[in-house]
Protein backbone atom coordinates (compact mmCIF):
# COMPACT_ATOMS: atom_id res chain seq x y z
CA UNK A 1 0.00 0.00 0.00
CA UNK A 2 1.29 3.51 -0.67
CA UNK A 3 1.65 5.50 2.19
CA UNK A 4 0.60 8.72 1.92
CA UNK A 5 -0.03 12.47 4.47
CA UNK A 6 -3.25 13.09 6.01
CA UNK A 7 -4.44 17.00 6.38
CA UNK A 8 -4.82 17.33 10.09
CA UNK A 9 -4.10 20.25 11.95
CA UNK A 10 -5.13 19.20 15.02
CA UNK A 11 -2.80 16.30 15.27
CA UNK A 12 0.08 18.34 16.77
CA UNK A 13 -2.11 19.91 19.35
CA UNK A 14 -3.90 16.49 20.51
CA UNK A 15 -0.96 14.36 20.60
CA UNK A 16 0.97 16.41 23.38
CA UNK A 17 -2.46 16.91 25.28
CA UNK A 18 -3.24 13.30 25.34
CA UNK A 19 0.19 12.11 25.67
CA UNK A 20 0.62 13.98 28.92
CA UNK A 21 -2.82 12.32 30.04
CA UNK A 22 -1.98 9.01 29.62
CA UNK A 23 1.25 9.42 31.53
CA UNK A 24 -0.87 10.87 34.65
CA UNK A 25 -2.88 7.73 34.31
CA UNK A 26 -6.54 9.19 33.18
CA UNK A 27 -7.67 6.32 31.14
CA UNK A 28 -9.54 8.29 28.81
CA UNK A 29 -11.02 7.59 25.62
CA UNK A 30 -11.43 9.90 22.86
CA UNK A 31 -15.01 10.14 21.09
CA UNK A 32 -16.74 12.15 18.59
CA UNK A 33 -15.82 12.69 15.11
CA UNK A 34 -11.89 12.88 15.35
CA UNK A 35 -11.64 9.44 17.49
CA UNK A 36 -13.35 8.18 14.16
CA UNK A 37 -10.98 10.13 11.61
CA UNK A 38 -7.96 8.97 13.67
CA UNK A 39 -9.66 4.94 13.43
CA UNK A 40 -9.87 5.64 9.63
CA UNK A 41 -6.20 6.66 9.28
CA UNK A 42 -5.16 4.18 11.06
CA UNK A 43 -6.82 1.43 9.12
CA UNK A 44 -5.92 2.52 5.84
CA UNK A 45 -2.71 2.58 6.64
CA UNK A 46 -2.68 -1.20 7.57
CA UNK A 47 -2.37 -3.73 5.06
CA UNK A 48 -3.48 -7.07 7.05
CA UNK A 49 -6.59 -5.48 9.00
CA UNK A 50 -9.97 -6.29 7.32
CA UNK A 51 -13.54 -4.35 8.01
CA UNK A 52 -16.83 -5.14 7.68
CA UNK A 53 -17.08 -2.89 4.51
CA UNK A 54 -13.94 -2.38 1.92
CA UNK A 55 -11.31 0.29 2.79
CA UNK A 56 -11.70 1.71 -0.86
CA UNK A 57 -15.79 1.76 -0.15
CA UNK A 58 -15.36 4.48 2.79
CA UNK A 59 -16.71 8.20 2.53
CA UNK A 60 -13.94 10.39 2.88
CA UNK A 61 -13.22 11.28 6.71
CA UNK A 62 -14.75 14.15 7.50
CA UNK A 63 -13.28 17.60 9.35
CA UNK A 64 -12.99 18.55 12.75
CA UNK A 65 -11.95 21.51 14.96
CA UNK A 66 -13.35 19.57 18.31
CA UNK A 67 -11.33 17.12 20.26
CA UNK A 68 -14.09 15.65 22.37
CA UNK A 69 -12.45 13.25 25.56
CA UNK A 70 -14.33 10.95 28.20
CA UNK A 71 -12.75 10.69 31.56
CA UNK A 72 -13.90 8.36 34.06
CA UNK A 73 -15.54 10.11 36.90
CA UNK A 74 -13.53 9.11 39.57
CA UNK A 75 -10.47 11.32 37.58
CA UNK A 76 -13.11 14.01 38.07
CA UNK A 77 -13.09 13.58 41.90
CA UNK A 78 -9.65 12.40 42.25
CA UNK A 79 -7.51 15.93 44.13
CA UNK A 80 -4.53 14.87 42.54
CA UNK A 81 -4.89 13.66 38.68
CA UNK A 82 -7.78 16.41 38.75
CA UNK A 83 -5.44 19.59 38.95
CA UNK A 84 -2.83 17.42 36.90
CA UNK A 85 -5.49 17.65 33.82
CA UNK A 86 -5.62 21.56 34.11
CA UNK A 87 -1.95 22.29 34.57
CA UNK A 88 -1.25 19.83 31.24
CA UNK A 89 -4.09 21.91 29.14
CA UNK A 90 -2.95 25.43 30.27
CA UNK A 91 0.93 24.25 30.21
CA UNK A 92 0.24 23.90 26.47
CA UNK A 93 -1.67 27.14 25.81
CA UNK A 94 -5.31 25.89 26.17
CA UNK A 95 -7.29 28.45 27.58
CA UNK A 96 -10.92 28.21 29.71
CA UNK A 97 -13.98 29.00 27.42
CA UNK A 98 -15.71 32.45 28.93
CA UNK A 99 -18.72 30.52 29.16
CA UNK A 100 -18.05 26.70 29.71
CA UNK A 101 -15.01 27.37 31.79
CA UNK A 102 -13.52 24.61 33.70
CA UNK A 103 -14.97 22.35 30.78
CA UNK A 104 -14.02 23.31 27.71
CA UNK A 105 -10.91 25.02 26.60
CA UNK A 106 -10.28 26.53 23.69
CA UNK A 107 -7.39 27.55 21.59
CA UNK A 108 -6.37 29.52 18.57
CA UNK A 109 -4.69 27.83 15.72
CA UNK A 110 -3.40 28.80 12.39
CA UNK A 111 -6.28 27.85 9.73
CA UNK A 112 -9.28 28.06 11.57
CA UNK A 113 -11.47 31.02 12.01
CA UNK A 114 -12.78 29.65 15.35
CA UNK A 115 -10.69 28.44 18.39
CA UNK A 116 -10.15 24.37 18.51
CA UNK A 117 -11.97 23.27 21.37
CA UNK A 118 -10.90 20.49 23.82
CA UNK A 119 -14.43 19.37 26.28
CA UNK A 120 -13.89 17.25 28.96
CA UNK A 121 -16.67 14.83 29.63
CA UNK A 122 -17.35 12.50 32.40
CA UNK A 123 -20.00 9.84 32.24
CA UNK A 124 -23.05 10.07 35.11
CA UNK A 125 -24.59 9.36 37.78
CA UNK A 126 -21.56 8.89 39.73
CA UNK A 127 -20.66 5.18 41.19
CA UNK A 128 -20.29 4.74 45.57
CA UNK A 129 -17.01 6.57 47.02
CA UNK A 130 -16.20 9.17 44.44
CA UNK A 131 -16.41 12.60 45.56
CA UNK A 132 -17.71 14.38 43.15
CA UNK A 133 -20.79 17.18 42.94
CA UNK A 134 -22.92 17.00 39.50
CA UNK A 135 -24.56 20.67 39.12
CA UNK A 136 -26.50 21.20 35.80
CA UNK A 137 -23.58 21.07 33.69
CA UNK A 138 -21.06 20.41 35.35
CA UNK A 139 -19.23 17.38 37.32
CA UNK A 140 -17.01 18.60 39.62
CA UNK A 141 -14.50 17.71 42.90
CA UNK A 142 -15.76 17.85 46.01
CA UNK A 143 -14.62 18.99 48.10
CA UNK A 144 -11.71 21.81 46.38
CA UNK A 145 -8.57 20.37 46.65
CA UNK A 146 -7.13 22.00 50.27
CA UNK A 147 -4.06 22.72 48.32
CA UNK A 148 -6.19 25.45 46.45
CA UNK A 149 -4.94 24.44 42.91
CA UNK A 150 -7.40 24.74 40.00
CA UNK A 151 -9.31 22.04 39.17
CA UNK A 152 -11.11 20.79 35.79
CA UNK A 153 -14.97 20.16 35.49
CA UNK A 154 -16.69 17.31 33.45
CA UNK A 155 -19.75 18.00 31.26
CA UNK A 156 -22.08 15.28 32.28
CA UNK A 157 -22.48 13.15 29.18
CA UNK A 158 -25.74 10.20 30.18
CA UNK A 159 -24.63 8.57 26.90
CA UNK A 160 -20.72 7.48 27.88
CA UNK A 161 -22.06 5.23 29.82
CA UNK A 162 -20.42 2.53 28.89
CA UNK A 163 -17.56 4.23 27.06
CA UNK A 164 -14.64 2.13 28.87
CA UNK A 165 -16.21 -1.98 28.11
CA UNK A 166 -13.37 -2.78 26.01
CA UNK A 167 -12.34 0.33 24.47
CA UNK A 168 -10.62 0.19 21.11
CA UNK A 169 -6.79 0.61 21.49
CA UNK A 170 -4.39 1.21 18.24
CA UNK A 171 -1.08 2.79 17.05
CA UNK A 172 -2.20 5.96 15.22
CA UNK A 173 0.11 7.00 12.26
CA UNK A 174 0.76 10.74 12.24
CA UNK A 175 -0.44 13.02 9.56
CA UNK A 176 3.05 12.24 7.61
CA UNK A 177 3.18 8.50 8.38
CA UNK A 178 6.57 9.31 10.37
CA UNK A 179 5.47 8.37 13.71
CA UNK A 180 2.74 7.02 15.39
CA UNK A 181 1.19 7.91 18.80
CA UNK A 182 -1.55 5.27 21.54
CA UNK A 183 -5.29 5.86 20.97
CA UNK A 184 -8.26 4.91 22.64
CA UNK A 185 -12.19 5.04 21.90
CA UNK A 186 -14.83 3.79 22.73
CA UNK A 187 -16.62 0.68 21.08
CA UNK A 188 -18.12 0.64 18.65
CA UNK A 189 -20.85 -0.03 19.88
CA UNK A 190 -20.11 2.36 22.69
CA UNK A 191 -19.70 4.93 20.13
CA UNK A 192 -23.05 4.37 18.49
CA UNK A 193 -25.17 4.69 21.02
CA UNK A 194 -23.81 8.16 21.46
CA UNK A 195 -24.20 9.37 18.14
CA UNK A 196 -27.40 8.13 17.09
CA UNK A 197 -28.62 9.93 20.71
CA UNK A 198 -26.75 12.84 18.85
CA UNK A 199 -28.07 12.35 15.45
CA UNK A 200 -31.52 12.53 16.54
CA UNK A 201 -31.34 15.51 19.48
CA UNK A 202 -29.85 17.65 16.29
CA UNK A 203 -33.10 16.88 13.79
CA UNK A 204 -35.51 17.54 16.47
CA UNK A 205 -33.97 20.68 16.65
CA UNK A 206 -33.91 21.23 13.13
CA UNK A 207 -37.63 20.82 12.94
CA UNK A 208 -37.95 23.33 15.13
CA UNK A 209 -39.98 26.61 13.73
CA UNK A 210 -39.33 29.25 16.23
CA UNK A 211 -35.81 29.49 15.19
CA UNK A 212 -34.42 31.31 11.87
CA UNK A 213 -33.69 28.88 8.72
CA UNK A 214 -30.21 29.22 9.40
CA UNK A 215 -29.86 27.56 12.48
CA UNK A 216 -32.09 25.02 11.00
CA UNK A 217 -30.13 24.36 8.19
CA UNK A 218 -26.90 24.10 10.73
CA UNK A 219 -28.47 21.65 13.37
CA UNK A 220 -29.73 19.55 10.05
CA UNK A 221 -26.15 19.61 8.65
CA UNK A 222 -24.94 18.39 12.56
CA UNK A 223 -27.60 15.52 12.34
CA UNK A 224 -26.64 14.11 9.12
CA UNK A 225 -23.06 14.01 10.29
CA UNK A 226 -23.81 12.36 13.17
CA UNK A 227 -25.56 9.79 11.02
CA UNK A 228 -23.43 9.22 8.85
CA UNK A 229 -20.36 8.79 12.00
CA UNK A 230 -23.15 5.85 12.66
CA UNK A 231 -22.17 4.25 9.56
CA UNK A 232 -18.91 4.82 9.62
CA UNK A 233 -18.38 3.10 12.65
CA UNK A 234 -20.13 0.00 11.53
CA UNK A 235 -18.16 0.10 8.33
CA UNK A 236 -14.83 0.15 9.80
CA UNK A 237 -16.06 -2.59 12.59
CA UNK A 238 -13.37 -4.92 13.31
CA UNK A 239 -13.62 -8.95 14.02
CA UNK A 240 -12.27 -8.59 17.48
CA UNK A 241 -15.17 -5.75 18.38
CA UNK A 242 -17.19 -7.73 16.62
CA UNK A 243 -16.15 -10.91 19.05
CA UNK A 244 -16.97 -8.25 22.38
CA UNK A 245 -20.44 -6.92 21.20
CA UNK A 246 -22.22 -8.89 23.43
CA UNK A 247 -19.47 -8.17 26.48
CA UNK A 248 -20.58 -4.79 25.81
CA UNK A 249 -23.95 -4.37 25.53
CA UNK A 250 -24.28 -6.73 28.34
CA UNK A 251 -22.89 -3.39 30.88
CA UNK A 252 -25.11 -0.83 28.76
CA UNK A 253 -28.05 -2.50 27.76
CA UNK A 254 -30.13 -2.13 30.91
CA UNK A 255 -29.10 1.87 30.95
CA UNK A 256 -31.93 4.38 29.99
CA UNK A 257 -28.90 5.49 26.92
CA UNK A 258 -28.87 2.49 25.00
CA UNK A 259 -33.25 1.95 25.24
CA UNK A 260 -33.52 5.00 23.91
CA UNK A 261 -30.88 4.84 20.97
CA UNK A 262 -32.86 1.43 20.48
CA UNK A 263 -36.11 3.55 20.13
CA UNK A 264 -33.95 5.89 17.16
CA UNK A 265 -32.70 3.19 15.15
CA UNK A 266 -36.00 1.87 14.86
CA UNK A 267 -37.61 5.75 14.18
CA UNK A 268 -34.93 7.49 12.18
CA UNK A 269 -32.47 4.57 10.26
CA UNK A 270 -34.50 1.51 9.78
CA UNK A 271 -37.56 2.78 7.99
CA UNK A 272 -37.21 3.35 4.35
CA UNK A 273 -39.08 7.00 5.09
CA UNK A 274 -36.83 8.08 8.20
CA UNK A 275 -34.43 11.19 7.63
CA UNK A 276 -31.60 9.45 8.37
CA UNK A 277 -32.12 6.12 6.30
CA UNK A 278 -32.41 8.81 3.06
CA UNK A 279 -29.46 10.47 3.90
CA UNK A 280 -27.58 7.16 4.25
CA UNK A 281 -29.17 6.02 0.82
CA UNK A 282 -27.13 8.77 -0.75
CA UNK A 283 -24.60 7.12 -3.42
CA UNK A 284 -21.61 9.73 -1.31
CA UNK A 285 -22.75 7.81 1.53
CA UNK A 286 -23.12 3.98 1.02
CA UNK A 287 -24.09 1.65 -1.83
CA UNK A 288 -26.57 -0.53 -1.27
CA UNK A 289 -24.92 -3.47 -0.54
CA UNK A 290 -22.92 -1.66 2.28
CA UNK A 291 -26.07 0.09 3.23
CA UNK A 292 -27.59 -3.05 4.07
CA UNK A 293 -24.89 -4.36 5.91
CA UNK A 294 -24.32 -1.35 7.97
CA UNK A 295 -28.64 -1.93 8.68
CA UNK A 296 -28.71 -5.42 9.83
CA UNK A 297 -25.46 -4.88 11.89
CA UNK A 298 -27.23 -2.23 13.95
CA UNK A 299 -31.01 -4.27 13.57
CA UNK A 300 -28.63 -6.84 15.37
CA UNK A 301 -26.99 -4.95 18.45
CA UNK A 302 -29.91 -2.48 19.45
CA UNK A 303 -32.93 -4.61 20.13
CA UNK A 304 -34.87 -2.78 23.22
CA UNK A 305 -35.65 -5.41 26.25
Amino acid sequence: MTKTSYNDPLWEHFIPVWANLEELGCNACLIGGYALALKQRWLLESEDISTLVDKEQWPISRVTQDLDVVFPIRVIGDHEKNPGIEKILTGLGWTPHHEHGNWTYIKSIKGFAEPIKFELHTPIPPPDGVSVKVRGRRVKPKPKPSSGEKTVHGTPNPEAIGFDSFPTEFDCPSPDVSSSNHVRIPHPLSLCMMKLISAADRYKRSQRLNTTPAKRELQLFQARKHAGDVGRSIAMLLREEMNSVDKVRKCIHQTDPFQKACKILHADFIPTDGWAHLFLRQPQQWNEDNFTQIMNVLSEWFIAN
